[in-house]
């Protein structure tokens, strides 16, 4: 029996903000300034951010914002058959579609104040590496270990070289390898 409390309570609340909606234009529509202004401040940063997702520039989707509100406030014909929020983005939307149908031969050229698209900053995606990654990177540690362990062991064999000087003095049948090298 919650539960369908709990129903009923979501779809009175959405109601009453349907009708608080409806309340605010109707109220406009009969001459009060002030529930346009309700309605700029309950809508405006929804309206932004469906018309930057459209048009991709802040400050366009800002003016196209204003320019919403701006022939909501001039034509005042909503009628309350379909939701204000509905009404209000289907503008937005078409706005945004005209402007980058009005637009699209811009696409080409560089804005002076915003960075090109392709060379904004972006954030590295974090990736785990799988387990050939892993595997391979053990593989690489273990030859590097091998070839330092090498190395050291050579160096060690190669201090006991004689001398350029004492290999020049030296005749062909008296130089002998060193002994680390007769393996």
């Amino acid at each position: 029996m919650n539960a369908f409390a709990d129903g009923e309570v979501c779809a009175v609340t959405s109601s009453l903000a349907l009708e608080q909606d409806v309340a605010w234009m109707m109220a406009f529509q009969a001459g009060d300034r002030a529930s346009f202004g309700r309605i700029v401040e309950e809508y405006r940063r929804p309206v932004i951010s469906h018309v930057y997702r459209l048009v991709r520039d802040v400050s366009i989707a800002e003016e196209l914002s204003q320019e919403v509100f701006l022939r909501v406030y001039r034509t005042r014909d909503y009628r309350p058959t379909a939701k204000l929020r509905s009404w209000l983005f289907r503008i937005a939307t078409n706005l945004a579609l005209n402007w980058l149908r009005d637009h699209r031969h811009e696409v080409c050229h560089q804005r002076l104040d915003h960075p090109p698209a392709q060379f904004r900053l972006r954030e590295p995606q974090a990736r785990t590496p799988n387990m050939e990654e892993f595997l391979l990177r053990d593989v690489r540690l273990a030859e590097v270990r091998a070839a330092i362990q090498d190395f050291a062991r050579t160096k060690t064999c190669a201090s006991a070289w004689p001398t350029s000087i004492q290999l020049r003095s030296r005749t062909a049948p008296d130089a002998r390898p060193h002994p680390c090298f007769l393996r």
